[in-house]
């Protein structure tokens, strides 16, 4: 399973989801996994471009794009990875 984050030093959701992504991740034992994209970066805005990413904050998993809707709400996120792992 393929997990990248992406983030924006100036979005204000980025924290809180991050902080939820980082969480049910450790719980799936899934943590160690998650690279992390500045999309201010050349290297992130490249990155974002190949995944399809439209704004931060956003998780890809394996090639599908979770927006922050999802994100923000820590339940609905493990829903979703839940979904996806089993």
């Amino acid at each position: 399973m393929e997990l990248k984050f992406f983030e924006s030093p100036t979005c204000p959701d980025c924290p809180a989801a991050k902080k939820n992504v980082k969480e049910i991740l450790a719980k799936f034992k899934l943590l160690e996994k998650l690279k992390f994209f500045d999309i201010s970066t050349d290297d992130g805005r490249i990155e974002s471009l190949n995944c399809m990413v439209m704004g931060s904050p956003t998780l890809v998993v394996d090639e599908e794009v979770i927006t922050k809707d999802i994100l923000l709400d820590a339940k609905k996120l493990e829903n979703e990875l839940k979904g996806r792992i089993n």
